[in-house]
């Protein structure tokens, strides 16, 4: 697999896992999908801007704060 149908495959991934974390029933559906973006863009945002996983992973958590905030009126 070429590192572009990797990446590809990553930001759909992380996509598709943010929808889920907007329209999930449950706080538990919530947390299952943040898991699975969290994953997924980490390696993307690492790979792509070539930054540390540190700064990957305060911008992906801010994210899923947000999500959360939005959803459920309280941060994550």
């Amino acid at each position: 697999m070429s590192n572009d149908k990797a990446l590809k495959l990553l930001q759909d991934g992380a996509t598709q896992a943010e929808q889920q974390m907007i329209h999930a029933m449950s706080k538990d559906e919530f947390v299952f999908a943040a898991g699975q973006y969290s994953a997924m863009a980490a390696v993307f945002v690492m790979v792509t801007n070539n930054v540390t996983s540190q700064m990957a992973s305060l911008a992906i958590n801010y994210r899923i704060d947000n999500i959360a905030k939005n959803k459920y009126g309280k941060g994550y």
